[in-house]
This record gives C-alpha cells, sequence and structure tokens, in this order.
C-alpha cells in the first residue's frame, strides 16, 4: 500500500467530504480537532483517507491526527478548529487519563511495564526472518506474557519447531506492510489455527488480536502496539462510544490509540519527557508513541483507579479475557479453590474489585462473599448425588396449605438456569431492549386494570367493558392467577379472559388500531374465541399505555413471571454486539459429579460460539417447563478438579472439548521463606513429592497448602497427624510398605511381634505342609510435638 499525500488536492478533499456529507463512509468522531470545510466540522484524518482514495485509489492515511494531518489539511485552505471542551468530555476525561499516569510512572519510572520496551529492543536485535536456521532464532525470543493465551505461546513453539518454514512463510505474509493489515491479520491467525487444530483436533490454536498485536508490535513498533480487549473497551466506554464487534476491534484500537498519540500525546512536552526519562537505558525510545499510548491506557484502566465521565458510568459491564469456561485441575492441596475466588473477582472486575487490595486476603473473601449474597456469583459442589433436577430444574413438590387434599408439585429452576437467567436479564436490562419495555409496560398497564376493577367492585358497583360495536360485558370476578372473568349480562354464564392470551395478543399486534379483522387476527394469535371479550381488555390496557398512565417499572421490581416472560419473548439474535456484566458460577470438584447426566442436552450450549448473541447461538426446549432455554455470553463457569480423585483423561469427552483446562502444581516458591526452626518446608514437601511420583504419578502430589499456615512443631505434627498421613493412606490403600518408602521410620515401623512369622505363628498340624510367605505388616507411629523434628530428621 504506498502512502502518497502530495498528490492530494484542495478539490480531492471536497470530493471526500462531500462523500461524507451523503452518509456514504461511516466513521468515527475526532477527539480534539476538527477540520473546517465549507462551515462544516470533520474528523482530520478521517477526510484525509477518504481524500488519499480520491487522489491514488488507496483509503489510506500515515500521519497520525494532530500536527502532521492538520498541517496537510491547512496547506490546503482548510482551517483546523479545536474542539470546545466545554462541551467535550472526551477531552476532559482523556487529559485526565494522561494526568494520572503521568503521576503513577514519576512515582515508580515506570518500573513495572518498562520490561515491554526492553522485549522490542532485544527482539529487534535477535528476530531475522531469513534466519538460515529460523527454529534457533526464534528460540532466543521472549515474548514473556504479552502473548496472553499459552495455547498461543504453545502453537507458535510447536511450528517454530517442527515446521519451521510454514511459520516463517506465514509470519513474512504478515509482516508484508504492502497489504492492508486488515487481509492479513485474519489470513494468519485462520491459517496458523486451523493447520494446529488439523494436527490436534481437540486442542485450540488460540492466536488471537491479543497474539496478532504482539507479533506486529515487536516488529513495527513505530505503527502497531499491544491489545487487550479489556482496556479496550474500558477506553470505548469512557469516551463515549461503543466497542466494535470481535474480529474488528484491534483496527478500531490502532485508530484510537493513533487519536489519542496525535491530539494529546504529541503535545504534552512533559510527558514526552517523562517517557525519554525511563527509556534512557533502552536501545527502543518509542519515537513514534505507540507503545507509551498502550502503556497509558492499560496502567490507568486495567490496573489503576477507573476515571468517570460525567453519566457516572451507572452499573457498568465489564470486559474480561478470562475463558467463558475453565477448569482448575492438579493434586489436593495446591489452592484450586481458593484461587476460584481470585478469578471470579478478576472476571467481574468492577469498581469494587478495581480498588481492591489483593495482598488483604480477609478483604477479598468480603469481597467475594458480597458478590455471592447479590447472586453475582454462584458457588456450588458437585457430588454423586447431584442430578439435573437440581442442576438444571426439576418438578418439586410444594409445602401443603391447610386444606389441601393432595400433594401439589411445580417446577423448580436449578442452580445453572437461575444464574443464567439472571445473567441474561443483565443484559436485556442494560441493552434496553424493546421487547422488554414492551413487556413491563404490558405488566404494569395490567396489573392496574386489576386494581381498578377491585376498587370498583369492592364498592358494590360493576366494572364494564365496552366492546368494538358499543355493547358492555361485565367482570363476574378476578381468579388467584389474574384472570378475568368476564360475562355478557348477570344471568349469562362467565368464561374467561386469561392474562397470558392478552399478553401474546399485546405483544403479537404490531398496529392495534388496525386491525381489519378481529376475529381471524386473534385466532390467529391465541386460538379459541371470544376476540371480542379480548378486543375490550386490550383496547384498555392500549389506551393506559398510549397515554402515558404507566409508570415506568424498573428491572428490579419485576416479578419472577415478568422475568419468564421476557426471556421466553427474546430471541438470540437480541444479544448481538449487547454486553452485561458478567456472572460467575463455580463448581468446586467437578469431575466428581455424573456431567452427562447433571447438564444433559445443555452441555452444547456452554460453548462460546453457542452462546446468545453468536454467530451460531443455540437455544433448547427444557423438559419439564417446556420453556426455551438459553445461555448468554457473560455468564462464566470455574471448575475445580482434584486429580488424585480422577483424571483429566477420565473426563467426559464432551466437557473437555468445551473447557480450557489449567494446571495447578504444588508451588514450592511459595515456601521458599517457611521455616520451622531450622527445618525447610519446602524441602520436605519437595522430598515427599519426589518420592510420590515416582512411586504412582504426579498427580497424587501433595499441594503446598497443607504447609502455607505451618509455624511451629505443633502446627507441624498436626499436619503430619490430620493431613498428609490420611492423604497417603487413601493413596496407598492397604500398602503400608510405600508409606513407609515415602515417609521413612520417623514415621512408619514394622510391627515387632511379626517380624519372625513361622510355625509358632500357625496351627500345630500332624502332616507336614509348606508354609505360605507372610506379608510384613507395618504400623504408624502416632506424631506428635515432642516427635515430630526426630521423625523429619529420618524423612
Amino acid at each position: 500500500m504506498t502512502f502518497e499525500p502530495q498528490k492530494i488536492t484542495r478539490a480531492h478533499v471536497l470530493a471526500a467530504a462531500e462523500k461524507i456529507n451523503k452518509g456514504e463512509h461511516q466513521f468515527r468522531d475526532s477527539t480534539r480537532y476538527d477540520a473546517l470545510v465549507n462551515d462544516v466540522y470533520y474528523p482530520p484524518k478521517e477526510l484525509m483517507r477518504v481524500a488519499h482514495e480520491f487522489a491514488t485509489g488507496e483509503y489510506y492515511w500515515q500521519y497520525g491526527g494532530g500536527e502532521p494531518t492538520n498541517k496537510w489539511i491547512r496547506n490546503l485552505g482548510f482551517d483546523i478548529v479545536e474542539k470546545n471542551e466545554r462541551e467535550n468530555n472526551q477531552a476532559r476525561v482523556i487529559k485526565e487519563l494522561i494526568e494520572r499516569y503521568k503521576s503513577l510512572v514519576r512515582s515508580n519510572g515506570n518500573s513495572t511495564e518498562i520490561y515491554k520496551f526492553f522485549l522490542i529492543a532485544d527482539f529487534q536485535k535477535k528476530w531475522d526472518i531469513n534466519a538460515a536456521d529460523f527454529t534457533a532464532m526464534y528460540a532466543q525470543i521472549d515474548f514473556k506474557n504479552l502473548i496472553y493465551h499459552s495455547s498461543a505461546l504453545s502453537t507458535l513453539k510447536f511450528f517454530a519447531n517442527n515446521e519451521p518454514e510454514f511459520l516463517r512463510s506465514q509470519l513474512l505474509k504478515l509482516y508484508n506492510e504492502e497489504v492492508d493489515f486488515e487481509k492479513r491479520f485474519p489470513e494468519f491467525a485462520s491459517v496458523i489455527n486451523s493447520a494446529y487444530k488439523d494436527k490436534f483436533p481437540n486442542l485450540n490454536g488460540g492466536i488471537d488480536e491479543r497474539t496478532v498485536a504482539t507479533l506486529m508490535t515487536f516488529a513495527y513498533p513505530e505503527g502497531y502496539t499491544f491489545y487487550k480487549s479489556s482496556f479496550y473497551r474500558k477506553y470505548c466506554q469512557l469516551i463515549g462510544l461503543s466497542p466494535v464487534k470481535s474480529g474488528e476491534r484491534y483496527f478500531d484500537y490502532l485508530q484510537l490509540v493513533d487519536d489519542l498519540i496525535s491530539d494529546y500525546i504529541l503535545v504534552d512536552h512533559e510527558l514526552k519527557a517523562i517517557h525519554a526519562d525511563y527509556l534512557k537505558d533502552c536501545t527502543f525510545k518509542d519515537n513514534k508513541y505507540f507503545v507509551l499510548a498502550q502503556d497509558i491506557l492499560y496502567q490507568v484502566l486495567d490496573r489503576g483507579d477507573v476515571i468517570e465521565n460525567e453519566s457516572d458510568f451507572i452499573t457498568p459491564p465489564t470486559y474480561t479475557d478470562m475463558p467463558l469456561n475453565q477448569i482448575l485441575f492438579g493434586p489436593p492441596g495446591t489452592g484450586k479453590t481458593y484461587n476460584t475466588i481470585n478469578r471470579a473477582l478478576e472476571i467481574i472486575n468492577d469498581k469494587e474489585v478495581q480498588v481492591l487490595d489483593w495482598t488483604d486476603r480477609s478483604a477479598v473473601k468480603e469481597l467475594f462473599d458480597k458478590k455471592v449474597d447479590t447472586g453475582q456469583i454462584i458457588f456450588t459442589t458437585f457430588h454423586q448425588s447431584m442430578s439435573y433436577e437440581d442442576f438444571i430444574e426439576g418438578i418439586k413438590p410444594e409445602k401443603p396449605e391447610a386444606g389441601d387434599g393432595f400433594v401439589k408439585y411445580k417446577v423448580v429452576d436449578g442452580i445453572f438456569k437461575d444464574i443464567s437467567n439472571k445473567a441474561a436479564l443483565d443484559i436485556v436490562e442494560l441493552s434496553r431492549l424493546t421487547l422488554a419495555e414492551k413487556v413491563l409496560s404490558f405488566s404494569e398497564a395490567y396489573d392496574l386494570l386489576i386494581d381498578e376493577i377491585e376498587d370498583v367492585r369492592s364498592q358494590g358497583n360493576e366494572y364494564t367493558f365496552t366492546l368494538r360495536n358499543g355493547g358492555n360485558i361485565m367482570v363476574d370476578g378476578i381468579s388467584q392467577s389474574d384472570n378475568i372473568h368476564i360475562k355478557h349480562n348477570k344471568d349469562a354464564r362467565s368464561y374467561i379472559v386469561s392474562k397470558s392470551r392478552i399478553s401474546k395478543l399485546y405483544n403479537g399486534l404490531e398496529d392495534f388500531e388496525n386491525v381489519a379483522n378481529i376475529n381471524q387476527t386473534y385466532r390467529d394469535l391465541i386460538g379459541g374465541h371470544n376476540a371480542s371479550a379480548y378486543w375490550a381488555v386490550m383496547n384498555v390496557i392500549h389506551q393506559k399505555i398510549k397515554n402515558n398512565q404507566v409508570p415506568t417499572i424498573s428491572f428490579k421490581n419485576i416479578k419472577e413471571e415478568e422475568k419468564q416472560e421476557i426471556l421466553q419473548k427474546v430471541k438470540l439474535e437480541d444479544f448481538k454486539d449487547q454486553v452485561g456484566k458478567p456472572y460467575v458460577l463455580i463448581i468446586d470438584e467437578i469431575n466428581r459429579g455424573n456431567i452427562s447426566a447433571i447438564f444433559g442436552e445443555l452441555i452444547t450450549l456452554l460453548e462460546d460460539s453457542k452462546r446468545a448473541g453468536r454467530d451460531e447461538a443455540l437455544e433448547v426446549i427444557l423438559p419439564y417447563s417446556k420453556q426455551k432455554f438459553f445461555v448468554p455470553s457473560n455468564l462464566y463457569i470455574i471448575g475445580t478438579m482434584n486429580t488424585a480423585d480422577r483424571s483429566v483423561e477420565a473426563l467426559d469427552t464432551a466437557l473437555r472439548r468445551r473447557f480450557s483446562f489449567t494446571e495447578m502444581m504444588p508451588d514450592l516458591e511459595l515456601l521458599k521463606d517457611a521455616y520451622v526452626g531450622e527445618l525447610s518446608l519446602r524441602g520436605i514437601l519437595e522430598k515427599i513429592n519426589k518420592r510420590i511420583v515416582a512411586l504412582l504419578d504426579k498427580d497424587h502430589q501433595i499441594g503446598h497448602s497443607y504447609f502455607i499456615n505451618v509455624k511451629t512443631l505443633k502446627d507441624l505434627s498436626a499436619t503430619f497427624k490430620n493431613c498428609i498421613i490420611p492423604l497417603l493412606q487413601e493413596y496407598f490403600y492397604h500398602d503400608d510398605e510405600k508409606i513407609a518408602l515415602i515417609l521413612g521410620e520417623g514415621f512408619v515401623t514394622k510391627k515387632s511381634e511379626e517380624l519372625d512369622a513361622g510355625r509358632d505363628l500357625f496351627a500345630n498340624l500332624s502332616f507336614d505342609i509348606r508354609l505360605p510367605s507372610v506379608r510384613s505388616t507395618y504400623k504408624i507411629i502416632p506424631v506428635s510435638e515432642d516427635n515430630i523434628l526426630e521423625a523429619i530428621q529420618k524423612l
């Protein structure tokens, strides 16, 4: 792609302005400056991109927005005008963003994030796409945590080691700046992921926007920068923009970064001086400020306090790079359940989380409990008795009331259905779906009508409805379900006008006042007869809504039946590009339940691509309630799995395909400074685990958490007595020899009376018989504060 700004003339700019005026070109508004063309304001860069297209055929503009772009526009005879900051909230919050960043790096010299700049410098020194030994060259590159998904790192490493020429060829295509990046990025991701899927059908290649952003930034930091969806979305929200759909976000993000650089960074000489100072020892100077722009957004929005704009961001949705479905697996005591608390809060990532002191465990647990109380997090444990009826929905008996002559049953929502519906309703509320507003308006209007009827009848008067032909019908009563009993006169037999059918009519009729054939239209929608009576009731409700007699009802006050009605009427496509606050379901010991029986037909709906709003979204009809059910995209599931109980391989295959797995092994580093006297707790655990791995496998190791709070010999003896020894006895059931090999004779001894088992042990016989070999038996030595030190010394 060739950049030829010198070919642009004043006529090209005028043509670009005309094209924009006609609505033939969609664009983001500028954040600080506008170009004034024929008394109309235009964002400078967008104007010049379209002008460049008229001049050269290429929709392209290389310069940032600020002075470089503005200079070209001025030279062509147009004015550049700074936006009125009193009316421009964007400018205010962006300046505040930068001020917070400056304050932050002044205090710490950017010590926590400067490594990114040094990694780029190191990459540019070592990278050689044409290296004779591509594998060896690639092995020198350190991406650290900048490529987020471990699967992406594994994918790239696999091809670098096993198919280096394939990876080299794909990177050459990715780095070809002559081709539009919007074509290069999806092609690179698709080809690499597909090739990896061919090699490993059950694994995900993980090449995504963040991965490609890092690869591009390392190679071309003068035009690309690191990316994370969390701070992209927060920045959009901060400046009042809507995030674009997945797959297009990095392109939009680069545009926003370009604006940030040109309109704010380039003119902030103090910021540039601070930036230059902390890079004084780095060979990569970031002279185009793309990495600085990312650093500002990441450090202030993802790691610092949230800046609020004037709308105060009431109940803002948050975003996360966490997988929708994940399982933490490993041996007992490795902190799996402990870490679900942290991960759940990281997923929620609201204002309370962002100011949380993660080093204060009591504060972390307190906030977690608060989220559980509000229903945003649900914690449950799977067990052998857990069923579909407990987890999804089931028929349960109701508590009998006085006078009941028989047992009543009702369909009760299970844990998963309950939190899934809450998450879906949160999206509906935040997105302000018209359908939901319509349901709420009808419900409130209907309740007002019932109140009016009961008020009139309580005074001894008749309540009547006017038919379309001018006649009247009267109310004979209201049922417990709020259905209206109607009759044509006092002596006539009554019939029911049901609330559910009225609701169907209200939501099914696009124009109530202009229905030509009432009988046929109503029968098509609700079936049955009595269309005239339904019209009469509908007319009263319609007039209440039309005349604004219905107060606005909050989602917080809607009834359960209204929630269900909304969920039954909403369509999967209504959730497309909509967001809601995250909800988290934690399933401890997920492998202890019968996964197929508990999830049933819903296992497919867990997939990212099958969630509501996705291109391949699915819904099912539940067997008991006969209601449709779907899983929204803001519901996250975290499972834990004890590999000592059951291996990952033995887990239900359908579940394994739909979850990402994070292994959690004993972390000896957490015990590096843990001593009881001169005893190293790290050394004790390391020795025990090496022996377990040799005798059994790595999945049955002892976790570090058993030793985390050990401070004294009393604590240590209690840990062995109550935790370590019982765990080993479970691992090596009736095999005390192996326990002896692991713990030594300070914990295990042979039973002395059976050391020389011979004739004296067995019955006296008058005939000769070959004595069987007698297996030695062992005894666990009781440990206490008094003997634990000696026992450990014999370990």
